[in-house]
Formats: structure tokens, sequence, C-alpha cells
């Protein structure tokens, strides 16, 4: 499994964002010696699990890093695009199907990093992936 640990800015803007924007849970928070959050833990489901680490010399340079998040089998993509959007989150990449498959939207969070949504919609072989969808 790997877990990836994003440097923020404040750990309780990039949580809320998580647990509030994208229906992810608080799995823990951890206070630092002043009070405020320096690490949490948040995750939607089983093997996506995401790690905010208060870095505020390391925030705001989610460029070149892109995150591809999937959804549990159980979940309908478009509704749960709709229900992201509803609760006010920019959309950065409107949802749509990729060649390779997958059924995508990408949001930023508040550090900058640029997080795409994805479910698996569509079994595609290698060859097909590897001319860009240019095949049948």
């Amino acid at each position: 499994m790997i877990i990836p640990i994003l440097a923020v800015e404040s750990v309780e803007a990039s949580s809320a964002f998580y647990t509030h924007n994208l229906g992810f849970s608080e799995l823990f928070n951890m206070p630092g010696e002043d009070g405020s959050a320096m690490f949490a833990m948040v995750s939607s489901g089983p093997g996506v699990n995401v790690g905010l680490s208060k870095q505020p010399g390391l925030a705001n340079k989610g460029v070149g890093a892109v995150f591809m998040l999937y959804v549990s089998e159980e979940t309908d993509i478009d509704a749960y695009y709709e229900e992201v959007k509803s609760r006010g989150t920019a959309i950065e990449k409107e949802i749509g199907d990729e060649f390779w498959g997958d059924r995508t939207f990408s949001v930023k969070d508040p550090d900058g990093y640029y997080v795409s949504l994805c479910k698996t919609v569509k079994q595609v072989s290698i060859e097909a992936i590897q001319s860009g969808g240019t095949q049948g």
C-alpha cells in the first residue's frame, strides 16, 4: 500500500476540504505543541488514504503532482461528481471518459494539489491504451 503524505499549510483547512468537499472521513488528527493539528489522515475507503502534514515551507507546491484516487466499485461516479459540485467544490476538469477506460473528474485542493477522482468503467486492452485510444 502507498499512502501519499501531502505537505499542507493548514491541516484543519485541508482536512475540511477532503471531508466536506470530497466526502472523505478523517481517520485521526494529531495536535502539535501549539494545539493546532500537525497531521491528519483522511480516507475515502479501503486502500484510499491521504496524509496531511503541516509543513508551511513546503505547502502550495502541488505543481507536478497528480493524484488519481479511485472511488469504490459501488460508487456511482456521476452521482459523486454532482455531490462534490453541490458542496461548492471548484471543478478543474469536468467529468468524462478517458481512452484507458476510466471515468474521471478533477479538483484542486487548498494547497494546489491536482486530484483526479476516478472509476474504471470499461476494460481496455493494453494495445489500445498504448496507442492513445486510437485503436478499437
